[in-house]
C-alpha cells in the first residue's frame, strides 16, 4: 500500500470517529439543561447566573422561578413560575383547576381566555383563606405541547396594590419559539 493511501485511510477513520463522537455527544446532551439566562435585579443591584439544573421528569412539577416582596405581617407576597410536565389541553387543565379551587374553598373572581406566544392560555383571579389568612391570587396557565406553565402572583387579601403589578408581570410572560 502506498503511503498516500494509508494517510487517506487514517484521515478518513479519524474524520469518521470525530463525526461519530459529535453525533453521539449531541444525542447524549439532549437531556442536559440549557444554560439558564442570567437574572438581574435592578432594585438591589445584583445579578446571578443560576445553575443549569436538569429538566423536570415527565408527570412532575418544577418551581422554575420565584420572586418575593418584603414580608409584611408575617407574609411575603410572591410571584412564581411553575412548569408542570403533563400533557393535557387547556380545557382539561381548567376543569382540573376549578375542581381544586372549589375543593380548597376558593372563589373565582374572573376567568379569561387568551393567547400567549400563540398558545392557549387562561387568566384567573381568585381569593380564599389559607392557613387562617385571607389571600388573593392572579394566575396565568399556558398549555404547551407536553406541559403547562403556571405563573401565579399571591398576596394577602387586604393588599390590593399588588394586583396591578401581578397583572403586568403575567402580561409580560412569553414562551420561547
Amino acid at each position: 500500500m502506498k503511503p498516500s493511501t494509508i494517510l487517506v485511510m487514517i484521515a478518513s477513520a479519524a474524520a469518521g470517529a470525530v463525526l461519530a463522537l459529535a453525533a453521539t455527544d449531541g444525542f447524549a446532551r439532549q437531556d442536559k439543561a440549557a444554560i439558564p439566562s442570567r437574572y438581574t435585579n435592578g432594585a438591589y443591584g445584583f445579578s446571578i447566573q443560576p445553575p443549569a439544573f436538569p429538566r423536570v421528569a415527565k408527570d412532575s412539577v418544577l418551581q422554575a422561578a420565584m420572586f418575593f416582596a418584603p414580608a409584611r405581617e408575617g407574609f411575603a407576597a410572591n410571584l412564581n413560575v411553575m412548569v408542570q410536565e403533563v400533557k393535557m389541553s387547556l380545557d382539561e387543565y381548567c376543569t382540573l383547576s376549578k375542581g381544586q379551587f372549589k375543593q380548597a374553598g376558593f372563589k373565582v373572581l374572573s376567568e379569561g381566555r387568551k393567547k400567549v406566544s400563540g398558545r392557549d392560555a387562561v387568566l384567573w383571579e381568585y381569593e380564599g383563606e389559607l392557613q387562617g389568612r385571607g389571600m388573593k391570587w392572579c394566575s396565568l396557565a399556558v398549555a404547551d405541547t407536553d406541559r403547562v406553565y403556571l405563573v401565579t402572583g399571591t398576596s394577602s387579601g387586604e393588599d390590593d396594590a399588588l394586583s396591578k403589578e401581578f397583572k403586568a408581570s403575567l402580561e409580560s410572560f412569553k414562551l420561547g419559539e
